[in-house]
């Protein structure tokens, strides 16, 4: 079934549908489709996420499963999606007649890619020189959290840090157990 309106997504209009883009999260080239009338008897969501790095995440809860059903792997009132980069998803709800869809929680999140996060970091131009005008540090928040990036512009320097953090509620990605980088 899913794949019928992934069809229909693919060769139709997009009018009957609530766009959102997430250009806000600095990810223009993903968009989330919503169809909520239940003409056919079930409403949809589609995730289109063309971005070449970020990841998709999203997760929502029904008030209410009276006359929804939640299709496919989701099951009782909420569903919890992650769509990778240049690929799609669908989240079916078969919908009776006189439905009411009323989420009590919606939660969309985009994970940038290192070549976005870059760019945050140096437009955001909170810069330090580290070695001899060579060598520069750009720091910058972002909705995750924060990127930190090292531009070395010499041909024959390196530089040597250790950069140590307190960690309340966060941890390194790469090692969830490291203190230090």
């Amino acid at each position: 079934m899913k794949q019928v309106f992934l069809n229909k997504f693919a060769k139709g209009s997009h009018e009957n549908f609530h766009v959102i883009d997430m250009a806000d999260k600095k990810a223009p080239d993903i968009k989330r489709y919503f169809e909520c009338e239940g003409k056919e008897g079930y409403i949809y969501t589609i995730i289109d996420n063309q971005d070449k790095e970020a990841i998709y995440t999203e997760t929502l809860e029904l008030e209410s499963v009276d006359k929804l059903q939640l299709l496919g792997q989701h099951q009782g009132a909420k569903y919890s999606i992650s769509v990778g980069p240049q690929s799609k998803e669908i989240v079916l709800i078969r919908a009776e007649r006189g439905f009411e869809f009323v989420p009590s929680f919606q939660d969309m999140n985009v994970f940038l890619g290192d070549n976005a996060l870059k760019e945050i970091a140096i437009a955001k131009n909170f810069k330090l020189d580290r070695l001899e005008n060579e060598i520069f540090l750009y720091k910058a928040w972002h909705d995750h959290g924060f990127v930190t990036l090292y531009i070395n512009k010499s041909t024959d320097k390196i530089l040597t840090e250790t950069v140590d953090y307190m960690l309340t509620g966060l941890e390194i990605l790469d090692d969830p157990y490291a203190k230090s980088v």
